[in-house]
């Protein structure tokens, strides 16, 4: 049952990570030298995520082996320890730059310097974090289908609920990088990273499962995981799609009233 809990913990995270960005008083109330939303993410939230998933990691080792490994627990784990230390990074270099930012916005400072400040604000230290937090619960998810499950099968229903909100949530916290109501505003372009690790992941999942054809509902994660990494696919076309619409139209629209303009036919 141990995995029921990594999985809800999963979810309280992320649904606490996008409420943060909306609780204003958080952002306003200070406590030393950091608010309250920065003292949250860089210590209480990681004080209760990383044991957790440290010890589900221990937990899976100590299970019987499958017959068939698709990448080996060594290389996984190493993987897993590698995205935890740059996720936890990301989330650090987002509260330093923020605190900078909201000093720029105060007293101003050098243009040069704010957009450097930005970068590393908004596009790096987000795809950082999203990116790891995609390859560590792709990391744990492999890690299972090494090991013989270690808890009663979830039904189907559970797997596909648990999915969707985890994809959802992890979308409404992009979302909300494009919809912040104070400071730098971020946009879905941004992300490209990010996305591209989704997808890597994507075909990594589905290549293992072909290769090692375990039972969805077994597994805890697995599941959810290819669902929710789903969910993000789906986005990211959405949004190329819609980018390209608005490309053709740019493109397109000013041609056409230039024909009509002029008394000939518009294709």
């Amino acid at each position: 049952m141990f995995g029921n809990h990594l999985l809800t913990t999963i979810l309280v995270f992320l649904f606490a990570a996008t409420l943060l960005y909306r609780i204003s008083y958080l952002r306003r109330r200070k406590f030393w030298n950091l608010t309250l939303q920065q003292l949250l993410t860089l210590v209480i939230i990681p004080g209760v995520f990383l044991p957790i998933i440290f010890s589900y990691i221990f937990t899976l080792t100590l299970q019987p082996e499958v017959g068939m490994v698709f990448i080996h627990d060594k290389v996984l784990i190493n993987i897993i320890l590698l995205a935890l230390v740059f996720g936890y990074g990301g989330v650090a270099m987002h509260a330093v730059s923020q605190i900078l930012s909201d000093q720029f916005h105060i007293y101003g400072g050098p243009k040069e310097v704010i957009e450097i400040n930005r970068f590393f604000h908004m596009t790096f230290s987000h795809n950082l974090t999203f990116a790891a937090a995609a390859l560590v619960l792709l990391g744990i998810t492999l890690l299972e289908l090494n090991h013989e499950p270690n808890s009663t099968p979830i039904g189907i229903a559970s797997g596909i609920i648990r999915g969707l909100l985890l994809g959802g949530a992890a979308a409404l916290a992009t979302y909300n990088y494009t919809r912040y109501t104070s400071g730098d505003v971020g946009r879905w372009n941004d992300f490209k990273v990010s996305f591209m690790v989704v997808w890597i992941g994507f075909v990594v999942l589905l290549y293992s499962i072909q290769q090692l054809n375990p039972k969805l509902t077994d597994y805890q994660l697995l599941l959810p995981s290819l669902l929710s990494f789903s969910v993000l696919i789906i986005l990211s076309l959405v949004l190329v799609i819609r980018r390209v619409g608005k490309r053709w139209q740019v493109q397109v629209k000013p041609k056409a009233m230039e024909q009509y303009l002029r008394g000939q036919d518009v294709d």
